[in-house]
């Protein structure tokens, strides 16, 4: 129990409480808010989890357009004890009972999708049970104010007819006797009442002899008596019995529903939980929103690694916090935060503190994403003036005997125990002798390093801030201190131990500067020079932040400016492809006209073999090969020396293509490859023109364009019938075999690109017999093609019909 009681004083120094409240606001039932206030705290690291995954889900429903409906339902708890027992339920309360079971219905409707993105809130959704025949039963007999409807059954819509019928009739009676001139003197008013749900007249009191009846009120003043008249007893009475009788029937159908509902109190119990955990829930994922928050990675290791943490209560209440980081790794046991006055210390303290509970309860912190905390099962706090003046203790003897009750725990738990454990400790070894005090906290630090506790503790003696220089597994940091403007910064600064600033802040706070200038004169030397160092140090640090903010700004710049460079260059490159496609097809439709002109030319001089033809023909072939060899200029050309083993490479003048065989760099003459032949050139006359695109033996200037075929089909002659016998067999050869249709094509169709800029009259294509489709589809092309005036299989000598033979224009 001593264990529970610091805990429990921990959880009120951290201000746990605060925080409950927080959440219990996001709450939009009683029962959520009283389930956010007593919100459980996880002692296995595989529940912490898993709370937080509940989070985690509900968020992102929340976060999704559909909204759920809202979580508002009244605190049945005691309306179904009281059921089970056999009492009698109200209206109102049954109404409670239908809006419940409606809820149920509702969001187990609207979380349906969820199964795959949010698994357990669907899981949780989908154990609701909705118990659709006690909702319409309840719905059919109770409107929302809780009052029996008229047509709940037959028997009571006949009852209220009767009884309707009935006051009609005593109404018109009355209003007849009241427009009588008989009794005009014994009234005194026009009009008629109810007294104990009997209709009555009013009759003056000193004439009320004169009209027998029954007295059922009198006046205020006395002068006035409600009198039931003796005609109208049998009929108020028959009102009166019609009107038991609808109130037994209203009382039945009250036992009837109150039955059915204790039939299933077990679920609707249930039911209630749920909607309490789910409310619940939403109130974390609210709290997260509003906070920024984000999940963090939960372990068991026992470490603290927080990426630009906010105080949580903070959080909800500024626009702005300064967020820090804080690392306490296995490595280290014992974190010693140091600095000025007002600097944040304790904030940081208490901030720890809070995320510990907090990722046992499943809550997330207002921190970035892949931070990470191992789970701590107990927590202590020594946080504050403990000065208790009822049990006559000092400041310093209370926060010595809390630390009695720390040690006297420990001793019932093992090590394991005591890595799972977190102390927090603010101003250790204050309110006594600076130099006895320093010793103590001193000892007591390294007495729970050996322990294995994790420890954060806040301190102003120089003797703890040197501690870790001299002792592995501690650590410091210190709130920073800005000399300019006199005022802390509250930025967290890992590795380096912090001033206390007192005659700075003590200043700034208005104390005379004489009375300062007296007291850095009192202050040793070596006190002065370890005030100095650290705050040189932490000048330094801060000189070397912005130092590092500043690089970072500038390599983020620069990688800004180099994407952008990328960017351009591929943009540039795009280009060029369009351009060098655009030129491409020009060249295409260009050959395919001098190709034409060429052939009927040919035609003219099959025609006309005059001289002057001949000449007329010559000259116009000149021009046709000047104009050739000016588009073939046109394509982008490189120096030789530039090029690599496999390059394309082209004969100048002669429009001859290859490819390198070897390094052209320093040599007077290379080898390339033409067709299947290897040619020894010199170098000075080839130039580099692009990759290689060879395949079996034949090169090519550039791929063949697929749309390349159907333009010659429109722009060159149809190809002639050549008998067999007239194409003799070729030396120019190329192989197919294994190919897909279109990548043969674009092979076939640029050895005859290649082919004819060779003069070569024809060539043999190597296709196999496979399925007959490669052969078909390119015995197709040869009979539109461009290139070709005839063709035929190959003989049975040739390699049969696995070839073809090519007569080329």
């Amino acid at each position: 129990m001593v264990d529970d009681s610091l805990q429990r004083q921990a959880q009120r120094a951290l201000e746990w409480d605060h925080l409950l409240q927080a959440l219990a606001a996001h709450a939009q039932s009683s029962m959520g808010a009283e389930y956010c206030r007593q919100l459980p705290l996880e002692t296995s690291l595989e529940d912490a989890r898993i709370r937080q995954q509940e989070t985690t889900e509900m968020r992102m429903v929340l976060e999704r357009a559909t909204p759920i409906p809202v979580l508002a339902f009244e605190d049945m708890r005691d309306v179904f004890e009281r059921v089970s027992k056999g009492a009698q339920l109200e209206g109102l309360e049954l109404f409670h009972v239908s809006v419940m079971l409606g809820l149920c219905h509702d969001l187990a409707d609207a979380l349906e999708g969820y199964e795959e993105s949010c698994p357990l809130i669907h899981g949780l959704a989908q154990e609701l049970e909705p118990l659709a025949w006690v909702y319409e039963a309840i719905v059919r007999c109770v409107d929302h104010e809780g009052h029996i409807q008229d047509t709940a059954t037959p028997e009571l819509h006949d009852l209220l007819q009767h009884l309707h019928q009935l006051r009609q009739r005593i109404r018109q009676r009355l209003e007849r006797l009241l427009a009588s001139h008989e009794h005009e003197e014994l009234l005194q008013g026009q009009y008629f009442a109810e007294r104990e749900n009997r209709y009555v007249i009013p009759v003056k009191a000193d004439m009320q002899h004169q009209m027998p009846g029954i007295v059922h009120d009198i006046s205020g003043s006395g002068a006035t008596v409600f009198l039931e008249p003796r005609d109208f007893i049998e009929l108020n009475n028959a009102i009166k019995i019609a009107d038991l009788q609808v109130k037994q029937e209203v009382a039945r159908i009250l036992q009837d529903l109150s039955g059915m509902v204790a039939t299933h109190v077990t679920a609707l119990s249930q039911n209630l939980e749920r909607l309490q955990r789910l409310d619940s829930l939403a109130a974390k994922a609210r709290l997260s929103l509003a906070m920024r928050a984000n999940p963090i990675a939960l372990h068991e290791r026992q470490q603290i690694v927080l990426k630009q943490a906010r105080h949580p209560l903070l959080v909800l209440k500024k626009d702005h916090v300064v967020p820090n980081d804080f690392h306490l790794t296995d490595e280290n046991n014992i974190y010693i935060i140091s600095g000025p006055n007002t600097g944040g210390k304790t904030v940081t303290l208490k901030l720890v503190g809070l995320y510990a509970l907090m990722a046992r309860a499943g809550l997330h912190l207002p921190c970035q994403e892949h931070s990470e905390m191992g789970l701590f099962q107990r927590i202590f706090a020594d946080i504050g003036d403990a000065q208790d003046i009822q049990h006559d203790l000092s400041s310093f003897s209370a926060h010595i005997t809390n630390m009695i009750a720390l040690l006297q725990e420990t001793r019932a738990h093992s090590s394991d125990d005591c890595s799972a454990s977190l102390v927090l400790l603010d101003e250790i070894g204050n309110a006594t002798d600076p130099v006895e005090g320093a010793a103590l906290a001193e000892a007591l630090l390294c007495h729970l390093d050996e322990s294995g506790f994790k420890v954060i503790v806040t301190t102003h003696y120089h003797s703890l801030k040197t501690l870790p220089l001299r002792r592995a597994g501690f650590v410091n940091a210190s709130h920073e201190f800005n000399l300019t403007t006199l005022s802390p910064t509250y930025r967290l600064l890992e590795g380096l131990p912090g001033g206390s600033s007192a005659i700075e802040i003590a200043g700034k706070l208005g104390l005379r500067q004489k009375i300062l200038t007296h007291a850095s004169a009192l202050m040793q030397g070596q006190e002065r020079d370890l005030e100095s160092v650290f705050q040189q140090l932490q000048d330094t640090r801060q000189q070397l932040n912005h130092e590092l903010q500043q690089t970072q700004v500038l390599r983020l710049e620069a990688e800004q400016f180099h994407q952008e460079a990328r960017e351009a260059k591929d943009r540039v490159r795009v280009s060029e492809r369009h351009e060098r496609q655009k030129i491409r097809k020009a060249l295409h439709a260009e050959f395919s006209r001098l190709t034409r002109t060429i052939n009927e030319a040919i035609e003219e001089l099959k025609r006309d073999k005059t001289l002057s033809k001949t000449q007329s023909i010559r000259r116009r072939v000149s021009a046709l090969q000047q104009d050739s060899q000016a588009l073939f200029a046109q394509e982008e050309t490189m120096p030789l020396h530039l090029a690599k083993v496999g390059d394309v490479v082209e004969i100048k003048n002669l429009g001859t293509t290859g490819i390198l065989l070897e390094p052209a760099q320093e040599k007077a003459r290379v080898k390339i490859r033409i067709g299947e032949k290897v040619v020894s050139i010199e170098a000075n006359l080839l130039q580099r023109i692009g990759s290689s695109h060879v395949s079996q033996g034949v090169s090519s200037s550039s791929k063949a364009s697929p749309g390349r075929s159907k333009q010659q089909k429109s722009a060159l002659p149809a190809v002639s019938h050549v008998h067999a016998t007239q194409i003799a067999l070729p030396s120019f050869k190329i192989d197919v075999r294994g190919k897909a249709v279109d990548e043969a094509l674009e092979v076939t169709e640029s050895a005859c690109d290649h082919a004819m800029q060779r003069g070569l009259s024809s060539m043999l294509v190597l296709h196999g017999h496979g399925t007959g489709k490669l052969k078909a589809s390119l015995r197709a092309y040869f009979a539109s093609s461009a290139y070709v005036a005839g063709f035929r299989p190959g003989e049975r000598s040739e390699g049969g019909d696995g070839v073809t033979i090519v007569a080329l224009r």
